[in-house]
């Protein structure tokens, strides 16, 4: 898996260039031991900007904390492609019963 996981600690700045150096167009904001808190697109990234906050502040505030997720052994990939076309999502974080981030698909 690439580096895509943020924590809310990250500074804006940094989640912009961690952003701009992965594929997805999405990162997937996790605690250290990657327990699931939501994901973080541009489109976040820049509201965040234009509503007055600074490159050097977090994205704690900004990031999207209930984004649509599939569980392990419970989705099919025609589903989860459904979804993504659907609803214009660049990744969709498959998590674990306990909410830990296991995989990503794209």
């Amino acid at each position: 898996m690439k580096n895509i996981f943020v924590s809310p600690a990250t500074k804006i700045v940094e989640a912009l260039n961690t952003l701009q150096s992965s594929s997805t167009r999405c990162l997937i904001v996790t605690r250290k031991d990657r327990y699931f808190l939501g994901t973080l697109n541009d489109g976040d990234l820049r509201r965040g900007v234009l509503k007055g906050l600074s490159g050097k502040e977090t994205i704690k505030t900004i990031y999207q904390k209930k984004p649509i997720v599939v569980y392990e052994k419970k989705f099919s990939i025609s589903h989860v492609r459904n979804l993504m076309r659907k609803n214009f999502l660049m990744i969709i974080p498959v998590l674990n019963e306990k909410n830990f981030v296991t995989d990503y698909l794209t």
